[in-house]
């Protein structure tokens, strides 16, 4: 799919991609910025990066598990803005200690076109990792904007990318899932599905790029969905989003949701895209603690 510029989603058939006039319209965007003197105002507003932290609630959340800490991290976008780097490593060092780091898509804005371990986004994703203090490994997907190269860089790094796979952690006699689906908003298939089953077997922690897949993850027994792509439209009016570039799940475009039993959160992500700007959404650092909620 990646060679041949297609898009596939769920419930779609294949079509092309045709982006040049979307970026046609994006270029006038930014004039008209330009022009108004509201680009500056844009660019520190997409600079004003915030660490959010959520308690999350949960009946069936193992014991063993009670106030586990996740940082979620999602559409970076680090070669977008290269002065965001510096504030998202600061804020990193001060969140301390956490048990898990996940990564849920688009590291860059333009894809890695080789598996070259010297590129500037590898060398930049090494010197965010070690700002990250986590007790496990980090784990990540692929976003729209990722290409399959990704893959085997970031495993190199340390990163473990899951891409239509289950990942399991065992304490005490009790599991905590994560499962990672390939990205669904360009690159669907039907292994995202398969390896969706039987999650109801344990407390799972499903890492999909997009929030498309929300009743998909839902029937499949998922109980806490974390996604990005969205950006929470990266320029909000009146709380509303400009554009979420979502074809379904339209509802489930930023912050805590909640579908059926399965629980969410659509990060608004750290980077930028398209405009290095951002207005009515800063960007934001998640930490989220998982509490086990008495029946």
């Amino acid at each position: 799919m990646e060679r041949e510029g297609t898009k596939r989603q769920p419930l779609h058939t294949a079509e092309v991609k045709h982006w040049d006039a979307f970026l046609f319209l994006v270029r006038i965007f930014r004039f008209l910025l330009i022009i108004l003197g509201l680009y500056k105002k844009g660019q520190k507003n997409a600079l004003a990066l915030e660490t959010v932290h959520h308690q999350q609630k949960f009946k069936n959340l193992p014991a063993a598990f009670e106030k586990t800490r996740i940082l979620h991290l999602s559409d970076l976008h680090i070669d977008g803005m290269p002065e965001l780097l510096k504030i998202l490593k600061k804020q990193l060092r001060e969140i301390g200690p956490v048990d898990f780091c996940v990564f849920t898509g688009d590291y860059g804005v333009s894809p890695l076109k080789s598996e070259d371990p010297n590129h500037p986004m590898v060398s930049d994703m090494k010197e965010i990792l070690e700002c990250i203090d986590s007790t496990h490994p980090p784990i990540g997907i692929l976003g729209n904007h990722d290409s399959a190269h990704t893959v085997s860089l970031f495993n190199e790094l340390g990163i473990k990318m899951l891409v239509n796979q289950k990942l399991q952690f065992e304490k005490d006699g009790e599991v905590l899932q994560f499962v990672g689906t390939d990205d669904v908003h360009y690159f669907y298939g039907p292994q995202s599905l398969k390896c969706l089953e039987h999650c109801q077997e344990h407390f799972t922690v499903g890492l999909i790029h997009s929030p498309e897949l929300f009743d998909f993850a839902a029937e499949a027994g998922v109980d806490f969905y974390l996604a990005g792509h969205t950006h929470g439209g990266q320029i909000r009016f009146f709380n509303r989003p400009l554009i979420t570039h979502l074809d379904r799940g339209k509802q489930y475009s930023a912050g805590n949701w909640k579908y059926r039993q399965m629980k969410g959160h659509t990060s608004v992500g750290v980077g930028t895209s398209g405009i290095p700007v951002r207005y009515g959404v800063n960007p934001q650092i998640l930490v989220h603690q998982l509490i086990r909620e008495e029946s």
